[in-house]
């Protein structure tokens, strides 16, 4: 297996690999949190994101069917900060976890489907939600810090991509093709940016999805699904 991979089972899609603390993290298609030893590749801990209710009863086996209210535990991430690893999942739940045991030290619902991976920077945690709530919780105790609701988007790829943040500004990208730079300390909007289109050629070309963020040198670079 290649660095940064560990192979589940056929078909399942795994998130990236980060590393922290001499420590390999992922987050697989199951909700399952793993730790690995960087220089024997041997598991340290696993730690599960899907909530009871989720799960197969009695069976201790993650079911890959999901009811119309869950719209399935796929997708998430993770990120690393100041001591601490911070998961995301389709569940919409956010935990903290200790780097070294995978105790949980918080979770907060945010009661929607995550899809991509946190940002956290500065005992900060930054997350966007497929339905295109942008959410700042401290990375000490889950506290909601500040929570912003982007446009509404009728169609839109279900995903969403982690925000970006460069000293005191947050860009956050939108499932509507939508950025929105934000002030870290207090969240006041900074500018806002459309990479929608008003039209498109075809369903798939009128999608606005915009991509993950790229800030560098004060610049920030982004691209939206529609081409701009």
């Amino acid at each position: 297996a290649s660095a940064g991979s560990v192979f589940i089972s056929p078909g399942v899609v795994l998130e990236t690999a980060i590393f922290f603390q001499v420590k390999a993290f992922t987050l697989d298609a199951f909700g399952l949190v793993r730790a690995f030893n960087v220089a024997s590749g041997a598991r340290v801990w696993q730690q599960s994101l899907v909530p009871d209710s989720e799960k197969n009863a009695g069976s201790g086996v993650f079911s890959l069917t999901f009811s119309s209210s869950s719209p399935g535990g796929s997708g998430g991430g993770l990120a690393a900060d100041n001591g601490r690893l911070y998961a995301a999942s389709g569940f919409g739940r956010i935990v903290a976890l200790d780097p070294a045991t995978g105790k949980q030290l918080w979770e907060r619902s945010l009661g929607t489907p995550v899809r991509a991976s946190p940002t956290a920077v500065g005992d900060r945690v930054f997350v966007v939600t497929t339905e295109g709530r942008f959410f700042c919780l401290s990375g000490v105790d889950g506290a909601e810090l500040g929570a912003v609701r982007g446009i509404p988007q009728q169609a839109s790829r279900v995903i969403n991509v982690s925000p970006a943040v460069d000293g005191n500004l947050v860009v956050v990208p939108y499932p509507s093709g939508d950025l929105m730079a934000l002030n870290v300390a207090d969240g006041a909007p900074a500018w806002t940016e459309s990479l929608a289109r008003s039209r498109g050629n075809s369903q798939l070309a009128s999608l606005s999805n915009a991509a993950r963020p790229v800030i560098d040198n004060g610049t920030v670079f982004a691209v939206g699904h529609a081409g701009r």
